[in-house]
């Protein structure tokens, strides 16, 4: 399945007016690359934010970081919109084309964006274009474990919900070696939140903008209903029902 990319922009960009209310996994991992920011960029640093978002790094980072120059990136209008109150200079933009010069940033972030890129060792190839010799990428995105309890009742109900395909750590370690960066940490965890029910998890899901990453489908009532069916009896708890998401963070230095 390819990410429909239009469709991926109109999403986020519907979705920017209330992304920061329901973006808790996306600000619990831009705390995780804001300390690790923190310990690999220098105090003054000029640094771009792939996948900006709303700002949320470079609101953080201003009372800890004063000096630091944000330029945020974002492929939706209205997110980039939204991001220019705390960033330093944003630009609407791809990825994998990066609308800056080569050598022109002492660091780049990113915080949940590269698996919605189609070409990812693109992204990581401009990456180390824009870094300065001696600059470091930290990069987070989620591996293939991610909603894998979702992704089973598809599956079972063998209904195409359209999810996003993750690549595997092996496949983002890999993607990083081959980068020509210096690879200086590659590392993931597995973190296991609870929903009130599924529908409850796929709202969150739409309500930042992540919402079916393939073309968009017409799905039945009983499809649906067998999807839930199947998700709870396999994996409903006390707790309600669980979800996994395993983030991986990549810290490159180009030398």
């Amino acid at each position: 399945m390819t990410i429909a990319a239009k469709r991926l922009q109109d999403n986020f960009s519907r979705a920017a007016g209330r992304y920061d209310a329901h973006a808790w996994l996306q600000r619990q991992q831009v705390a995780r690359v804001l300390a690790t920011a923190q310990q690999y960029l220098p105090a003054q640093a000029r640094i771009a934010d792939i996948g900006c978002g709303t700002g949320f790094f470079a609101a953080e980072a201003r009372a800890l970081q004063p000096a630091w120059h944000i330029t945020g990136i974002d492929y939706a209008y209205d997110m980039a919109r939204e991001a220019a109150i705390h960033c330093a200079a944003v630009v609407q933009g791809n990825g994998a084309q990066l609308p800056l010069a080569d050598a022109s940033v002492d660091g780049v972030v990113s915080s949940l964006c590269l698996q919605w890129v189609g070409d990812k060792a693109a992204m990581l190839a401009e990456t180390r274009r824009v870094l300065k010799p001696g600059g470091t990428a930290i990069i987070m995105t989620l591996g293939n474990e991610t909603l894998e309890e979702l992704q089973d009742a598809v599956r079972r109900s063998d209904m195409p919900l359209g999810l996003l395909a993750m690549e595997s750590f092996d496949t983002y370690r890999a993607l990083a070696k081959a980068s020509g960066m210096q690879v200086l940490a590659c590392q993931r965890t597995r973190e296991i939140h609870h929903y009130a029910s599924v529908e409850s998890l796929l709202v969150s899901m739409r309500s930042i903008g992540a919402g079916n990453a393939g073309e968009k489908q017409f799905i039945a009532p009983k499809k649906f209903a067998k999807l839930i069916q199947q998700y709870e009896a396999m994996h409903g708890t006390k707790r309600g029902i669980p979800a996994t998401w395993e983030p991986i963070l990549m810290v490159m230095k180009n030398v």
